[in-house]
């Protein structure tokens, strides 16, 4: 039964989702080292060679937010399934982890901005729109702090979780119409689907044994056909969507299918933090001379400040190991 907003225990089974909390945060810390590598070599020529083009390499970035998103919804229900009682409370402190880090980088660009970048007019009233000072769109972290919110506040609803999910999809589907309407830049939605994705299949994760099966198969045929359309010419958004959707089920389906993971601390790391070295990485790309440097080095310095920042944010806020 189910009573107030308190989460129906038959209506999502736990405790062992088909991925595990280790795997899905694997997969996020793939997804993350995939968006800060676009990230830095958006930076050189590289970025748009006939190389890069032809490895997608422009696509990484969409391709890694469609993995964070989706493993975000699935990692979110576990979550949120073993909560008696969602709560504003539960709801403030959650999105209180969120937003210091962000004011934490915005304050580290201000300062980076104001004795590095002289020539570049900063706003720091920014910060009200979640913008960087110099005008970075944080679009990443406020998709991702949409989607908790409107999620949590959904479960404090007195629904079933099947209505909650769907009332969740069509919110996305709708936003998506929406945006592409109003010419919205696509790296907006073409990667929102997955997070609703991500929690149907951690709903219905007590029967994803089948799904499994056949599932790499038909995204290997669809990626297929997605590489040939994007090489010879520009895709349109409904096939960017799906093929983003398609890519963060097969990367789901082939991590539950490994059996062993070795020497993989470093990326549960990376997973579990991810959002901070999103945030982390602005300031310290801002700090560093990409001109001076090649586009190797600069990845290898960038995600190597970002990890120090990250760990050095985690020690002296004790929130996690």
């Amino acid at each position: 039964m189910r009573e107030g907003n308190h989460i129906n225990e038959r209506e999502v089974a736990k405790p062992l989702p088909a991925i595990s909390y280790e795997r899905g945060y694997v997969l996020r810390g793939i997804a993350m080292l995939m968006i800060m590598f676009v990230h830095s070599i958006n930076e050189y020529e590289a970025y748009m060679s006939d190389v890069s083009v032809a490895l997608l390499v422009p696509k990484y970035g969409q391709l890694g937010c469609s993995v964070f998103f989706f493993m975000s919804g699935y990692g979110l229900l576990c979550s949120l399934s073993r909560q008696q009682r969602v709560s504003l409370g539960y709801l403030w402190r959650h999105v209180w982890k969120m937003l210091l880090p962000f004011v934490i980088a915005y304050v580290g660009a201000v300062l980076v901005v104001e004795a590095l970048l002289p020539d570049v007019q900063g706003d720091v009233l920014n910060i009200l729109s979640l913008t960087m000072p110099e005008g970075t769109d944080m679009w990443f972290f406020k998709v991702v702090l949409c989607n908790y919110v409107v999620t949590t506040v959904l479960f404090m609803l007195n629904l079933p979780t099947r209505v909650r999910i769907l009332l969740l999809s069509v919110l996305h589907c709708v936003a998506i119409v929406a945006m592409y309407l109003l010419d919205v830049p696509g790296y907006w939605y073409f990667s929102n689907l997955c997070f609703p994705l991500g929690m149907w299949l951690a709903y219905a994760r007590g029967s994803s044994a089948g799904w499994t099966r056949w599932l790499p198969y038909t995204c290997i045929i669809f990626l297929g056909i997605y590489y040939a359309i994007i090489t010879i010419h520009h895709t349109n958004a409904p096939l960017e969507i799906v093929a983003n959707t398609l890519f963060a089920l097969l990367m789901a389906s082939l991590i539950a299918k490994v059996k062993h993971l070795h020497h993989h601390g470093w990326l549960v790391y990376i997973g579990k933090n991810s959002l901070y070295f999103y945030l982390f990485n602005v300031p310290i790309m801002l700090a560093l001379p990409a001109s001076a440097m090649h586009w190797m080095v600069y990845f290898a310095l960038n995600l190597m400040l970002t990890w120090v920042a990250t760990v050095v944010y985690n020690r002296v806020l004790d929130i996690r190991t």
